[in-house]
């Protein structure tokens, strides 16, 4: 059964490069997912715009985009139902530091840094993007709140 979004999860917070580590002692409950959303406060730095290829849109994300019916087969993959972008996104705007298309971003960008992850034990987890100093910043602050270290 695949879950419908990143908070059905009670689970720890893995790396993103080596998703059978974790980051964070804290379980991904409801709270703490809910939590760790309130705190996160993206620092605009790109890193998760311009440091990654590939991210997942759904066909009507990629409907809502600005990228002409003629070019999409050169900005977007297929596989399966899901297109994926060859490239690091081309909608950030880095000498603004901010996203052209954020009202209509895909799903994928709305999670960021959170992400679905199977890892080797079978299971999905909650990964956090170990390239995000805020998110990694605000997974240290909910364990002194949650963990009290």
């Amino acid at each position: 059964m695949k879950p419908d979004t990143l908070s059905q999860y009670s689970i720890f917070f893995y790396n993103t490069s080596m998703p059978s580590v974790r980051i964070s002692e804290l379980i991904a409950t409801q709270e703490v997912v809910d939590a760790f959303r309130a705190a996160f406060a993206c620092r605009h730095c790109g890193t998760c715009c311009t440091g990654f290829k590939g991210v997942k849109l759904k066909k009507g994300e990629l409907e809502l985009l600005p990228v002409p019916q003629n070019e999409r087969m050169d900005v977007f993959e297929l596989f399966d139902d899901t297109y994926y972008m060859k490239e690091p996104c081309r909608f950030y705007d880095a000498s603004k530091a901010k996203c052209t298309i954020y009202s209509d971003r895909p799903e994928t960008c709305r999670n960021f840094p959170l992400y679905n992850q199977r890892c080797d034990d079978g299971l999905v987890h909650l990964g956090v993007c170990d390239r995000c100093e805020a998110a990694l910043d605000t997974l240290a602050e909910l364990e002194v709140e949650f963990l009290g270290r």
